[in-house]
């Protein structure tokens, strides 16, 4: 939690008693002898010793000082050092708590006021620690968890076991810090029972390890409620809250979990096949002779950092201005033209840098990924080995913010609906324990998140069936196998038997077409009977900027997002044909592509429609050739959001400030072919909207 030199806000000196003391422990306990950051951060603590410490610990504590700085210098031993300083610590602790005596009864003040013991209430004080706190805890949070889907695989990594330990033991003294009861609570009650699978007294099982992470779970609601809490307001004690720390203490005091942990407030047993679902292991701390050349880092406010990139967007659009000024395009200002070049190239650095710092790694999505998948696997009495790859694939946080739930969507339909059970595997002549595979890759400029599994495949028959049941696809259309795929993206459609409260093949899945296609992406699926099913999303990397082709449509310009785009072809004679009831027809190499011109799709004037070119664009899995006027050329724009005064329009994504000044509509092919296939034309504002200028 990072330090305050203001006293106001709840530095050690204004703490009274033994709590200095006791934080100072915790610090000791949770610090890292190879980080300098973490060791100076334990040296100011000294610098700020309460008066309130009794005098006679003040010279072991001066000693304990001396052991920070050597650590801090060239120590050969630091782990050793860490150590002695623990032990010295201790002995401070409990000298402080041996001399000091309860107060008389007789002299114990009367409460003020009657608390509830089902919630508290913040000092002012704690609440100027809570930003600090909030992430911080959020971070050991996610550090435990990872390291619990560890252990899944190896139940005695030390590593692991300690990371998990040292997350609750850490909480709780950031926690006590700043007087949070129940978080101090819980996070020393599983504590406790992870030092005794520590201290090898217990070992360490699917008992633990699920009243592990629902102490996680709780503790995150008890953080949201902290975050919630922070201007005004109490914090209310969770449903389920005692029962979890009497399960906790039970379970340390009996060295065994007896009767097998259960959810909190849940009443229904553990399935008997666990998962085996793993993430992969937290990183580890700098080791001594390492690297020194560390990385530092700073939290800095997500709106803050939002409008940094909102900033270094209009410049850009500003510098796109400039440079295609005629006065300074003009053949007679060759050295003006070189200063602008110049600058031109500073502005696309600092573009790049700006967008860089909203990026992300995947590790995030893929570890709420992961407890999905063994929770699911728990229910379901599946047993799930997962591999993960590409964790440290970068991508735009407002993109994060979207895809975490489309892939709980897609990893619990895995699952839940596409893994056999171990005993239909079995039968099957397969390992009764599936495989799911969650991969992030960079291709060019977007982002690919794969969802893979080896079940049971999608019947299209069945899927088929339940269309024409429906009344979706009428019965004498024939479909191909990958448009029959396709339909298990329609709102509510399923192919289950029986409703589960975890997922369906197909519920949900329409709302991660929907969330897809909102970030202006691509969904694919493919599938094989007795081999599994494979879902393959494509997302830019960011949504601040697009790559796009601009694009002579009649009089107005157009950009097309280059993601989308396959390739461009100039039609030949003999390369279009008419067929009847299917309308124009490219020969792409022997595909036979529909054509869609966008004057006719845009509502424009049709009149001298006879030259152009064809952009092969990727709707779903089977292509589409948009005919387009002109190209203009590739360039980076500035998306920005059409507004409240023209809200949604059907098939455009935003709009981006061109270098002339006017406005060019961003469109999206695969919501203009949708429209161009139903004879809808797309409702542009045309005219209102590209006649603006900046």
């Amino acid at each position: 939690m990072t330090d305050t030199n203001d006293s106001a806000k709840g530095t050690p000196s204004v703490i009274q008693g033994a709590e200095p003391l006791l934080l100072l422990k915790s610090l000791v306990a949770a610090v890292d002898p190879n980080d300098q950051l973490s060791l100076l951060k334990l040296m100011r603590w000294f610098k700020e010793i309460p008066a309130s410490i009794p005098p006679d610990t003040k010279p072991m504590l001066d000693e304990a000082r001396l052991l920070v700085l050597r650590m801090t210098g060239n120590d050969r031993t630091p782990e050793k050092t860490l150590a002695d300083l623990a032990a010295l610590v201790d002995r401070v602790v409990k000298s402080v708590e041996t001399k000091a005596a309860p107060p008389p009864a007789a002299a114990t003040p009367a409460p003020a006021a009657v608390v509830s013991p089902e919630e508290e209430t913040p000092a002012d004080q704690d609440r100027l620690l809570f930003p600090d706190f909030i992430p911080e805890a959020g971070e050991h949070l996610q550090a435990a968890e990872s390291a619990l889907l560890t252990l899944e695989k190896a139940p005695s990594d030390p590593d692991a076991i300690n990371t998990v330990f040292r997350a609750f033991h850490t909480l709780k003294g950031m926690a006590g810090y700043v007087h949070l009861r129940f978080c101090t609570d819980l996070a020393h009650h599983a504590e406790s029972l992870l030092s005794k699978v520590r201290e090898k007294e217990m070992a360490y099982g699917p008992g633990i390890a699920d009243l592990s992470l629902r102490s996680i779970d709780v503790m995150k609601f008890l953080i949201e409620s902290v975050q919630a809490a922070s201007q005004s307001g109490s914090i209310k004690k969770p449903t389920g809250y005692d029962e979890l720390l009497s399960l906790l203490k039970n379970a340390t005091e009996k060295g065994v979990v007896d009767p097998p942990a259960r959810s909190v407030g849940s009443s229904s047993p553990a399935p008997a096949a666990p998962s085996t679902a793993a993430a992969p292991p937290p990183p580890q701390a700098a080791r001594a002779g390492g690297d020194t050349n560390m990385e530092t880092t700073v939290r800095v406010r997500t709106d803050r950092l939002d409008r940094l990139v909102n900033a270094v967007g209009e410049l850009v659009i500003a510098q796109s201005m400039i440079t295609q000024d005629p006065i300074v395009t003009a053949p007679d200002n060759g050295v003006l033209s070189r200063k602008v070049a110049h600058l031109d190239r500073v502005v696309r650095d600092l573009r790049d840098l700006a967008m860089a710092l909203r990026l992300v790694p995947m590790k995030g999505p893929f570890q709420k990924a992961s407890r999905a998948i063994r929770d699911v696997a728990q229910k379901s009495g599946k047993a799930v080995d997962l591999h993960l790859y590409g964790e440290e694939a970068e991508v735009d946080r407002n993109v994060v913010e979207t895809l975490d739930q489309l892939l709980l969507h897609l990893v619990r339909n895995a699952v839940d609906h596409g893994l056999e059970t171990p005993v239909e595997r079995e039968q099957a002549g397969k390992s009764p324990i599936g495989q799911l595979y969650l991969s992030a890759t960079h291709e060019g400029g977007s982002l690919v998140v794969e969802v893979r599994e080896d079940g049971r495949g999608m019947n299209r028959d069945k899927i088929l069936k339940k269309a024409r049941e429906r009344g979706l696809v009428p019965a004498d259309r024939e479909l191909t196998e990958d448009e029959i795929l396709r339909l298990i993206f329609l709102p509510g459609f399923s192919t289950a038997d029986k409703v589960t409260e975890v997922s369906g093949r197909g519920v949900g899945l329409d709302v991660v077409k929907k969330g897809i296609e909102n970030l202006r992406g691509q969904l694919d699926v493919t599938s094989k009977a007795g081999q599994g099913s494979r879902f393959r999303l494509r997302l830019p990397l960011t949504l601040a900027v697009t790559d796009g082709m601009l694009v002579r449509v009649g009089d107005q310009t157009f950009i097309l997002p280059i993601l989308n785009i396959r390739q461009t072809v100039r039609p030949e004679k003999g390369m279009i044909s008419t067929v009847t009831g299917r309308g124009e027809l490219l020969n792409l190499r022997g595909e036979m592509v529909p054509i869609f011109r966008l004057r006719r799709v845009l509502g424009l004037s049709e009149e001298g429609t006879e030259d152009g070119l064809l952009i092969i664009v990727e709707d779903q899995t089977t292509p589409a050739a948009l005919w387009v006027d002109d190209l203009l050329g590739q360039q980076q724009v500035v998306t920005k959001s059409l507004g409240t005064w023209f809200g949604q329009v059907p098939g455009v994504s935003g709009g981006a400030i061109l270098g002339d000044g006017k406005v060019g509509l961003i469109l999206d092919p695969a919501e203009v072919v949708r429209l161009a296939r139903t004879d809808a034309p797309v409702p542009l504002p045309v005219k209102a909207q590209l006649s603006a200028t900046t």
